[in-house]
């Protein structure tokens, strides 16, 4: 897969942080299952999930697989990645789920996600995109931080279900 100039240039930046070089730049669209189930017959040893960003031109725009661009972008890919490492036995070190600040809300920027019942109806409502009628204004990103807060919930259920 080519390597884009910014993924090569956090390498470097890292290495030279680090003092090692033990990078890889793996690109893939984490908003298609496809492409991540793809990639991950080439990942190492500890991953790093953070795709961070609004979902492009259209974040609440339907995906094929029926979430929004936001949602996709910033939680299935994710799921779908660590699922096929998990079963392909290729996790052997660190997960980390890069969360945000949206998460738990920006004061001023942005309201704490405020789920009522964290049912999975209600999830389904945030990652589907009917949470947001009427729409969230912009400074609440379209629900970035309610999906943010999903993906965390995730990665504690997962540390809970696979301690080290």
């Amino acid at each position: 897969m080519p390597q884009s100039g910014k993924a090569n240039q956090a390498k470097i930046d890292l290495e030279n942080s680090m003092g090692k070089k033990i990078f890889e730049i793996i690109l893939m669209d984490i908003s298609n299952p496809n492409s991540v189930k793809t990639a991950v017959n080439s990942l190492p040893h500890a991953v790093i999930l953070n795709a961070g960003g609004q979902g492009g031109k259209d974040p609440l725009a339907l995906t094929e697989s029926g979430m929004t661009n936001i949602a996709s972008t910033n939680l299935l890919g994710h799921m779908v990645l660590v699922d096929e490492l998990i079963k392909m036995n290729k996790i052997t070190n660190e997960v980390l789920y890069v969360s945000s600040e949206g998460a738990r809300g920006i004061k001023g920027i942005m309201k704490k996600p405020n789920l009522k019942t964290n049912s999975v109806n209600e999830f389904i409502s945030v990652l589907n995109g009917s949470f947001s009628d009427p729409k969230f204004d912009g400074g609440e990103a379209y629900g970035y931080g309610y999906i943010k807060y999903i993906g965390t919930l995730w990665t504690a259920a997962n540390a809970r279900k696979y301690p080290i």
